[in-house]
C-alpha cells in the first residue's frame, strides 16, 4: 500500500489565517491581472490555466507564503493554476489527472466575484479516451486533465467556491456559478510531501479547519 495518492474524501475547509486572508486573494487577484494584462474581463472564457510562473508567485505574494509556511508547505509549492468561468457560464465535468501520486490535491482559494458558486463533484463516465481543445486547459502542467461524460452525470457532492477548501481532483468535477460576470477561483497544488503529512496526521492539524 502507497501513501502517495489521492484521498478518500472529497473536501475539506481550509485552515486560513483570517489575518492576511484579504492580503492573499488581492495577491491572488494581482496575479490574475498579471496575465490578462489589461484584457477586458467580459471577453476572457472558460478555462483552466497557469497564470505566471511559480518563481514569480513566490516572489510576489508574501501573504500567500507566509500562509504555505503555516501549514509547512511552502518548500513543496509546485504550481498556482486558476479555474476561470467566463461569460459564456460553461465549465465542463473533468478529471484533472488520473496519476494519484502527483498534484492530485488542491487548496482552492476564491479570488474573484466567487459568491454562489460551487465545485460540485459527480458520478460520471471518465472519457480516457478523448481529450479537451487547447483554450479549455491551458496550462502545459495539467494536459493529463481529462473529460468526463456531462450527459448523464449525477452529482453527488458540492463545496462552497466562496471560502479556502482543499479537494479532490482525481474524482470527476467541475465549477458551477449562479452569478453573472467573470469568476475567478485559484488552485495551490504541491509535491509528495503534501500525501507524508496526511499520513503522519500534521495534514489535518495544520491544515484542515
Amino acid at each position: 500500500m502507497t501513501i502517495y495518492k489521492a484521498p478518500d474524501w472529497l473536501y475539506k475547509p481550509a485552515k486560513i489565517n483570517q489575518t492576511i486572508y484579504p492580503q492573499i486573494r488581492n495577491e491572488l487577484l494581482q496575479i490574475f491581472k498579471y496575465k490578462f494584462n489589461g484584457t477586458p474581463f467580459n471577453s476572457i472564457k472558460s478555462h483552466f490555466v497557469i497564470p505566471a510562473p511559480t518563481k514569480h508567485v513566490i516572489d510576489n505574494c508574501p501573504f500567500l507564503m507566509q500562509q504555505l509556511t503555516e501549514f509547512g508547505l511552502a518548500d513543496s509549492f509546485l504550481s498556482l493554476a486558476m479555474i476561470v468561468v467566463g461569460h459564456d457560464n460553461n465549465y465542463p465535468i473533468h478529471v484533472d489527472t488520473i496519476n494519484e501520486g502527483f498534484m492530485s490535491i488542491g487548496l482552492n482559494i476564491p479570488v474573484f466575484n466567487c459568491e454562489d458558486s460551487h465545485t460540485a463533484w459527480y458520478d460520471a463516465e471518465i472519457l480516457y479516451h478523448d481529450a479537451f481543445n487547447g483554450y479549455i486547459m491551458e496550462a502545459k502542467w495539467f494536459i493529463t486533465a481529462i473529460p468526463c461524460n456531462n450527459s448523464n452525470a449525477i452529482e453527488i457532492d458540492r463545496c462552497n467556491a466562496n471560502t479556502p477548501h482543499w479537494i479532490n481532483v482525481t474524482k470527476p468535477h467541475n465549477a458551477i456559478t449562479m452569478r453573472s460576470g467573470l469568476r475567478v477561483n485559484s488552485s495551490l497544488r504541491f509535491d509528495k510531501k503534501i500525501f507524508e503529512m496526511i499520513d503522519d496526521g500534521s495534514f489535518d492539524k495544520k491544515c484542515i479547519l
